[in-house]
């Protein structure tokens, strides 16, 4: 099974985005990429002549650019202008991108000087189709909105101005940031339909149909398929409805519009691929390549040719191997997409074929590895055409190509590595040492190069990182994980743990850790890489055991065929870390009880303080169980919590039946990834000992060990000039009817919580004898953040709601006023100035986001980020009046530790708060009311744990 989504996800990734590029770069307009100096790294590949000269969509006074590159733009007249912009356009086609920015640049200075607005954004526009190719988005992005500026203020038909937006969301859209890409391309295609708007009609349809394509490619990329199908098929019926009135078509158009009516089949059949149905796909895939080969276009024949053979190879692999005609249909595809893509000197094209002929092999290497030989030479085949890919992705310097194909190099040197051991292994067996010993040599070389390849794969997908955003940075770095997570597996088949570690380490949390790299005055670029040390000085400093989790998904395992977990322990005060490797495929007991809790799922039902959206991680969605169940006593439901929670222990506390944990272990931080952020560690069951696993350890999280390291040292700044808390530090606020207006143009229920406004009460007079905020507005909540060193908000919680356009995900609910709506959203959070030691978001879901390469995308990180040190947060829809208490036994502690140690220990407080609301015995039915998981096991500290103050 690993083998074949593995071959499938490299498949499509190289093949689809492959596909993509050439979609927008012919007929979306144009788009761009990247140029510069790589960063210092090892990185042995250069890509040569890169762009040097100084771009005009960056610097502003371009009249003081001196460059002896650059003819002198004061004696060109607008003819010799129009001249170099089709030379530019030239050199871009060849891939000579210094000479097409020369060209483009000088043009532009003469447009200028001449006022000739409509040329300018024309010559913006191929600029960023340089940098769009050359994978540097951020430039491209500059220059598309220089374009969209002044083709909105200076040029009459908007034609520009619609293309610059979709050439925006196509820059977006190559960076993974899909929502934002979405806006643009809507946008363009509200323009587009606009019949107040000057174009002409054959520039509106094409612009229409640019923009449906695009939106239908971020439908796709999200798994959408259904809706970009539908897109895709109204793309179509207005290329067909263009062609079919074609007596008033130019020549030039009509070609313009059968391009797009070829690209178009080709869309539909990758969507239809993706949803398994091959018979369609292809159907698709053949109309496209008719309709290229009719229309005499050779680079859509290729792209037609490529899906041809991307389908042939899937349809092989879903069969079981067994059908060979597809296999050598597939081969035959991809190399007569070679022979015309050198034909017509298309070098991306060249590249990405060698790509697609790279993965078959990669795939029949796999197939055939009981026969070692067979295997061996499959993979050498691997590395011959994964090498052509990277000389010629370097040569046009197309940077995701490269790193691509040193992925692929590096995985390949693997498997290749591994035929030999097992070569040597036979040879000793046999008695031939010598021969056994060049094996051995020959596969120390092979590993070498696959460590060197990935090396080099990660460092250029760092430089792709350069200058982006967080958010930008975040999404990029989903489709890059890749390497990181092939460099670990390499290094653990070595026994290298350590240096696993480190590569675990290094791919997580990365765009947060530049967040607070920013805030400490850090220079990541010089910065030393974070280091097996640095994660023991970290546990020695926080005098805690961390334990660190890599999963690696089926689709991402390069050893075997099932998923697996990579477990560290790093102890204070031991030098030796502990290591695990858990197989999912062996967790017989585990996979059984999750089987058995998916059936139940669907009975679930409400909870006090609602979110927008039901999430889906098993564990956590069945323990929260429902107040009926609950209620009602109901033994097999109360059974099959016990159980997972069990499983679950024995999975990630137990593994291969060797505890991870002892009791000397006090303190556990625990570093989860993906899914396991929504684990509640605090209730993981040890069934052998009838204990919760809060029973036996104080317990918090963190996104990464970098992060945990960063927001220590912000706090340590702070803590020079920390005093006692006094009652102006404390920001208390309890909603038992929050009024915000319309969230997102949308009406949101929200129930009245009498609890949380009770908690907010209780909370007040146990610290000091006082009252919660009065004034709930997002106004005066927002002033007296800025302010607080201690804030808990007590009210409805939102997931998501605007999945579409936020970038970061969930919202508070407080009063609306005339300043406001209302909703303290997470993105709003992230861009406030926190002195906060904690903020306590005692609402539902608040601990959730999106899930991605760089952590949990939400409300938990936007208060980090802002400056909070640490942050509780719950897991999922807490109860009411449970939560209530469970607070008010939380703040009794902090109030306590401040009086006799000085300090504040959040974590331990939170421990002895979920004990003592496990534990408590009603005074009336002298039964414990609040014990289960569900009522107490919610929350969860990130971040900092511990606050040092003062001495009164």
């Amino acid at each position: 099974m690993r083998l074949r989504t593995f071959i499938l996800f490299s498949l499509l990734t190289a093949a689809f985005t492959g596909l993509l590029f050439y979609y927008f770069q012919n007929k979306l307009v144009y788009g761009q990429k990247k140029s510069g100096q790589f960063p210092n790294t090892n990185l042995s590949i250069t890509p040569p002549n890169l762009p040097k000269t100084p771009s005009i969509c960056i610097i502003e006074n371009i009249g003081q650019d001196k460059s002896p590159n650059l003819i002198n733009s004061e004696k060109l007249t607008l003819e010799q202008a129009d001249r170099l912009l089709l030379e530019g356009t030239q050199s871009t086609e060849a891939y000579k991108y210094d000479n097409a920015l020369r060209s483009f640049e000088t043009a532009l200075k003469v447009y200028q000087k001449e006022k000739d607005f409509e040329k300018q954004a024309i010559t913006l526009g191929r600029i960023g189709n340089v940098y769009y190719q050359t994978a540097d988005y951020k430039k491209a992005i500059n220059c598309h909105n220089k374009r969209k500026t002044i083709a909105d203020i200076k040029i009459i038909n908007k034609k520009e101005e619609v293309a610059a937006l979709s050439s925006l969301g196509n820059a977006y859209y190559a960076m993974g940031n899909y929502s934002k890409a979405r806006i643009y391309y809507s946008r363009s295609l509200k323009f587009a339909q606009d019949k107040n708007i000057l174009m002409d009609q054959d520039n509106r349809k094409r612009a229409e149909a640019i923009a449906l394509a695009g939106l239908g490619s971020v439908a796709h990329s999200i798994g959408n398929y259904t809706k970009a199908i539908k897109l895709h098929e109204d793309r179509l019926n207005i290329v067909d409805e263009a062609l079919n009135n074609n007596q008033n078509l130019t020549e030039e158009n009509q070609k313009e519009f059968i391009k797009l009516k070829a690209s178009v089949l080709g869309s539909l059949g990758n969507a239809y691929h993706n949803q398994g149905n091959y018979t369609k796909a292809i159907e698709y895939y053949e109309a496209h390549l008719k309709t290229a080969i009719n229309a005499k276009n050779k680079r859509e024949e290729a792209i037609a040719l490529g899906e041809l053979g991307s389908a042939s190879h899937s349809s092989w692999v879903r069969n079981n191997f067994i059908r060979k005609d597809d296999l050598e249909q597939a081969i035959k595809y991809y190399k007569d997409r070679l022979s015309i893509a050198e034909e017509i000197g298309d070098r991306r094209l060249v590249a990405s074929t060698y790509g697609g002929l790279g993965n078959i092999y990669y795939s029949t290497g796999n197939l055939e590895k009981a026969n070692l030989e067979k295997s061996h030479k499959d993979y050498n085949e691997v590395i011959k055409y994964t090498n052509n890919y990277l000389s010629t992705s370097t040569d046009i310097e197309d940077r995701p190509g490269m790193g691509n194909a040193l992925n692929i190099l590096g995985v390949t040197y693997f498997q290749i590595s591994n035929i030999l051991k097992n070569q040597e292994k036979t040879l000793k067996e046999t008695g031939r040492i010598t021969e056994a010993e060049q094996k051995f040599a020959e596969a120390q070389e092979n590993l070498d190069k696959a460590i060197k390849s990935l090396k080099e794969a990660i460092s250029v997908r760092e430089y792709l990182r350069k200058r982006l955003t967080e958010t930008e940075k975040i999404l990029i770095f989903d489709t890059q994980q890749t390497a990181y997570l092939n460099l670990q597996q390499v290094y653990v088949s070595k026994g290298e743990y350590d240096l696993a570690l480190e590569i675990a380490e290094t791919g997580r949390a990365k765009a947060f850790v530049d967040v607070l790299a920013k805030q400490l005055n850090m220079n990541r670029e010089i910065s030393p890489n974070f280091k097996i040390q640095d994660i023991k000085r970290i546990a020695q400093e926080q005098q805690a055991t961390l334990v660190i989790y890599s999963n690696i998904l089926e689709k991402d395992s390069i050893t075997n065929d099932s998923e697996k977990f990579y477990i560290w322990v790093v102890r204070p005060n031991q030098e030796k870390v502990s290591f695990e490797q858990v197989d999912l495929k062996s967790t017989k007991i585990w996979k059984e009880s999750l089987s058995k809790i998916r059936q139940r799922l669907q009975n679930l039902g409400g909870n006090d303080r609602p979110v927008g959206i039901l999430v889906g991680s098993i564990p956590r969605a069945y323990i929260r169980g429902t107040k009926k169940d609950i209620s009602s006593g109901n033994e097999p439901y109360k059974k099959d919590i016990e159980e997972l929670l069990a499983a679950n222990y024995e999975l990630l506390i137990k593994p291969n039946n060797q505890n991870i944990l002892s009791i000397e272990d006090k303190k556990v931080i625990f570093i989860p990834q993906g899914s396991l952020f929504e684990i509640p560690f605090a209730a993981l069951y040890d069934i052998k000992e009838k204990q919760y696993l809060i029973e036996k350890h104080t317990i918090l999280t963190s996104p990464s060990v970098q992060v945990l390291d960063m927001l220590h040292k912000r706090q340590q700044k702070r803590e020079l000039h920390n005093k006692p808390l006094q009652n102006k530090d404390w920001l208390i606020l309890g909603l038992e009817n929050a009024k915000p207006n319309k969230f997102c143009s949308q009406d949101v229920t929200l129930n009245k919580l009498p609890g949380a406004e009770q908690e907010a009460k209780d909370i007040a007079y146990v610290l000091f004898q006082g009252k919660a905020i009065e004034d709930k507005t997002e106004t005066a909540v927002r002033k007296k953040m800025l302010q607080a060193r201690m804030i808990h908000l007590a009210t409805h919680g939102l997931l998501d709601n605007c999945k579409e356009d936020a970038e970061v995900p969930g919202a508070i609910a407080l009063d609306a006023s005339e300043n406001d709506d209302g909703w303290l959203t997470a993105s709003e959070i992230s861009q406030m100035e926190l002195q906060a030691e904690l903020i306590v978001l005692s609402a539902c879901d608040t601990a959730l986001g999106k899930l991605t390469g760089d952590g949990v995308i939400g409300l938990s990180r936007s208060a980090l980020a802002a400056g909070s040190s640490s942050a509780i947060v719950s897991l999922w829809k807490v109860e009411d009046y449970s939560t209530a208490f469970l607070m008010k036994e939380f703040y009794t502690q902090l109030k306590e530790q401040q009086s006799k140690l000085g300090k504040l220990d959040k974590a331990e407080a939170l421990r002895q708060a979920m004990l003592k609301t496990k534990n408590y015995v009603d005074k009336n039915t002298k039964k414990k009311i609040y014990s289960e998981p569900y009522q107490w096991s919610a929350f969860t500290l990130v971040g900092e744990p511990t606050t040092q103050l003062e001495k009164r």
